[in-house]
């Protein structure tokens, strides 16, 4: 009970934390977009589009590890309960 209990704690941190990490990503790419345009219209440097740029790198970075620790959080969780992994 005690294991099962840790676990789900991880994947209920884990799913949350991944929630979190997508919805930075959203508000970044729409911050992005507006320093693209302002960049052609003159009031932006290409110093701040480009810092931008790489935050959003390091997001999709943080992004593409998270979902498989999520899916093994959840598949212990599962074990630990005596279902199928999925």
């Amino acid at each position: 009970v005690v294991r099962t209990r840790q676990a789900f704690a991880r994947y209920y941190a884990a799913d949350r934390e991944l929630r979190l990490h997508r919805a930075h990503a959203d508000l970044l790419g729409r911050l992005l977009e507006l320093s693209r345009a302002a960049y052609r219209s003159g009031r932006r440097s290409q110093q701040d589009v480009v810092r931008l740029e790489l935050e959003m790198s390091r997001i999709h970075g943080q992004l593409a590890h998270m979902g498989p620790e999520l899916a093994g959080v959840r598949a212990l969780v599962n074990a630990l309960m005596g279902r199928s992994p999925s």
